[in-house]
């Protein structure tokens, strides 16, 4: 696939942590990285702090984002599937690698600590770039 980095983002409904994460990518490291998210039971639409957070960002694009199924996702092998919240690995996406980073369920947080996340998803999606490219 080239020398870019295929990631997929995988979190129970597609709508914060995965649209967070695909979003900071398109946003920082596009150049490096190409970048999905999915979810393992789509919602209806995308959580509004992920909206709100993005476009804070200067991220124009997440007006175009909607929630998807894994059913949804390109048909070819990743470099990285990585979980996000969700305890269970995805097996039925093709990939060389399998992460899960541990997240707290979305009902529960507040706007700062949804921050506080997309700032460590940023952390550790760079620091996954820096590694790719070493």
């Amino acid at each position: 696939m080239g020398n870019r980095i295929y990631i997929l983002f995988v979190c129970f409904d597609n709508s914060l942590f995965s649209q967070l994460a695909e979003a900071v990518v398109q946003h920082y490291f596009s150049d490096r990285i190409v970048v999905f998210s999915a979810g393992i039971k789509p919602a209806e639409k995308v959580d509004s702090r992920a909206r709100f957070l993005m476009e804070g960002l200067g991220y124009k694009n997440i007006g175009e984002h909607t929630t998807k199924g894994l059913n949804e996702v390109p048909d070819f092998n990743f470099d990285f599937v990585i979980t996000l919240g969700v305890q269970e690995f995805i097996h039925q996406v093709d990939a060389d690698r399998r992460l899960e980073w541990r997240l707290p369920d979305t009902q529960l947080l507040s706007i700062e600590e949804v921050a506080r996340i997309r700032e460590m998803l940023q952390m550790k999606i760079q620091q996954l770039a820096v590694r790719q490219a070493a």
